[in-house]
């Protein structure tokens, strides 16, 4: 419903806590690429650390969370 309100291509739902960020529902079919994550990384990590909406026009230009931060 969220992602058809406004016509947003993704929408994720996340549980946050002090060390972990953590997708627990989404809009698209198939995975995430990063299911888990330290709450220190990532474009989310940044919106958590900053308590403020990040934004990205192309994600794929951010850097990746390292395969052993997962």
């Amino acid at each position: 419903m969220i992602r058809a309100a406004d016509n947003y291509r993704w929408v994720g739902i996340y549980d946050v806590n002090d060390e972990e960020i953590a997708v627990i529902a989404w809009s698209r079919i198939g995975a995430t690429a990063y299911p888990r994550f330290p709450v220190t990384q990532g474009l989310s990590g940044q919106a958590v650390a900053s308590r403020s909406t990040v934004v990205s026009n192309d994600v794929t230009k951010n850097p990746p969370i390292p395969d052993s931060l997962r």
